[in-house]
């Protein structure tokens, strides 16, 4: 376990649990969302032009939606276009724009709901880009997939149609630890602690300006302390085991952090501190975290996507959002998202697609809070309350019961994306069977004279 995030599993173990049932992690994409909630399903939310969203439609949807709750993820990775994900079995899914093979069934075809790709059941991480991916396995070997226009396949050749409609091993080599895929390059480190690259060198963004276009995996340096690495587009961000933070590549707007705008030709360290534990970047913004849940934006902010109340830029990684704890951050094309130390999820930034996911399309440069998936109260009281009700158990197997309301009005049961699955107008207080119910969480909302009143449970 690298020293980065034994400093990171201790700042998460030691933050107050009240949520600990609502997001585990959070991947903001180009103009969507993909959110895993404390069951280990999946949500998503904004464009879903190509089916990148995953619930089966090509519909925007600006509040989140389930894409599947049954099974259980630990990892989502939002590119682009499409999306990617690893099941707790290690078995790698993929949905969204599927243009030269980005998602690695072994087809062109958009899928809009996951489809599993391959049949390894062996995947660690997988990072979806614009039009190519990568992925990690377990045993230590790199994989890629879909286009290599700008050799960021790494495997030896630059081919300007389809790269691999299937993930290919990138060199023969066991030796990786970790690996990120920018727009044109892609980059990983061994488990030496050395850190390399391959792809397109347009804007530095392979940290070596004697590259121009690299086939297979080069090192950058001769350092061997490196921890973790974030590309962005034409950008990067990385971690040493010290915990210092560097960056290089493309700098417009001062997404690199340094204070300035001009481009980095090679890695930079770019702020004094050393105790970073996160990163993220994109294409005009990034963010940092470190060990005591402080997060820094910084870079373009037209959109607000910087979170700091104004769509002014800031060059420098100096500049603090707010005071709050947070665990993790995502950074999107403009728009960000970020989970603080209670599990609660946060977003701002760009919502012309509702990737922010407040049910708006109105742009926030100050985060907004998104409802919990599934039920705040779960594992603290074990009951959903509103002012005049109390719904209990929940979450529940079978049937669940409402006590304490002061109508006998019409109820219904729906799921998240507003589908009604029960109704009727009887009392509840004898129990309603729930028991044919997919597991996951569901709405009960009852119709009284005084108007609706909804609560939040999970079915087991």
């Amino acid at each position: 376990m690298t020293t980065r995030l034994l400093a990171l599993l201790t700042l998460i173990s030691l933050t107050p649990q009240l949520h600990a049932q609502c997001w585990r992690s959070v991947s903001a994409g180009g103009t969507h969302t993909l959110g895993i909630d404390g069951n280990g399903g999946i949500w998503g939310w904004g464009n879903n032009e190509f089916g990148q969203v995953g619930d089966g439609t090509v519909s925007t949807r600006n509040v989140p939606v389930a894409i599947d709750t049954v099974n259980s993820y630990i990892l989502v990775s939002a590119g682009m276009y499409h999306s990617l994900a690893i099941r707790s079995d290690s078995t790698l899914w993929g949905w969204g724009r599927n243009t030269w093979g980005a998602i690695g069934d072994g087809t062109e075809t958009n899928r809009t709901i996951p489809v599993q790709v391959g049949s390894a059941v062996n995947w660690r991480s997988v990072e979806a880009s614009h039009f190519h991916s990568v992925g990690l396995r377990s045993d230590g070997s790199v994989w890629a997939w879909g286009s290599n226009g700008n050799a960021q396949l790494g495997n030896g050749t630059q081919d300007g149609s389809v790269g691999a409609l299937a993930p290919a091993q990138v060199e023969n080599d066991l030796g990786w630890k970790a690996i990120s895929a920018g727009d044109n390059h892609s980059i990983g480190i061994r488990q030496d602690g050395t850190i390399w690259v391959w792809g397109s060198n347009v804007f530095d963004a392979l940290g070596d300006p004697a590259f121009t276009l690299l086939t297979l995996p080069t090192q950058i340096g001769s350092d061997d302390d490196w921890d973790s690495v974030n590309a962005g587009e034409n950008h990067n961000l990385a971690i040493r085991s010290d915990g210092t933070l560097w960056g290089w590549g493309r700098n417009f707007f001062g997404a690199l952090g340094t204070g300035g705008t001009g481009d980095v030709t090679s890695p930079i360290q770019i702020s004094d501190a050393t105790d970073w534990v996160g990163i993220s970047a994109h294409t005009y913004h990034s963010a940092a975290v470190n060990a005591s849940g402080e997060l820094f934006t910084f870079g373009a902010n037209q959109f607000g996507q910087l979170g700091d109340g104004t769509t002014t830029a800031d060059p420098s990684v100096e500049h603090q959002m707010g005071t709050a704890t947070w665990l993790s951050v995502s950074i999107g094309f403009t728009h960000s998202a970020a989970i603080l130390e209670d599990g609660t999820l946060w977003a701002w930034g760009g919502n012309a697609n509702g990737q922010v996911g407040d049910s708006s399309f109105v742009g926030r440069n100050e985060p907004v809070e998104l409802s919990c998936r599934t039920d705040l109260t779960t594992g603290v009281t074990g009951v959903a309350q509103t002012a005049e009700a109390t719904l209990f158990p929940n979450p529940a197997n079978d049937v669940i019961f409402l006590q304490g309301a002061t109508w006998n009005g019409i109820w219904a049961v729906r799921t998240a994306e507003g589908r009604t699955v029960i109704s009727g107008s009887n009392p509840l207080d004898k129990g309603l069977d729930i028991s044919r119910l997919p597991a996951g969480c569901y709405f009960l909302q009852l119709q009284g004279t005084d108007g609706p009143r909804t609560m939040r449970f999970n079915k087991l």
